[in-house]
């Protein structure tokens, strides 16, 4: 179950924000790189190369993104995370 926050008893999750103009769709590309290199850390357990991951991981979606990303390219991100996660893992 995806946990998000509450407004005025309605759950809004990552996605919603962007949809519903909370957060500006400029800042999707971090938001999502950032969610991203935490998957990354997790899977390497190297938590101290967080930026390093999130970093790498921001070169995936265009800087100048304003939708979000589709079904491909936020799989090609979660793809990008495991792989990064696992090369350091692995080394």
């Amino acid at each position: 179950m995806q946990m998000g926050q509450y407004y005025g008893g309605v759950e809004v999750r990552r996605e919603d924000k962007f949809v519903w103009d909370i957060l500006p769709k400029g800042c999707l590309p971090e938001v999502m790189s950032g969610y991203a290199a935490q998957v990354a850390a997790a899977v390497s357990g190297k938590y101290e190369r967080l930026a390093a991951y999130r970093d790498a991981l921001a070169e995936t979606l265009p800087v100048t993104r304003q939708a979000l990303p589709s079904n491909p390219e936020f799989l090609h991100l979660v793809y990008r995370a495991f792989a990064l996660g696992f090369a350091d893992k692995w080394e």
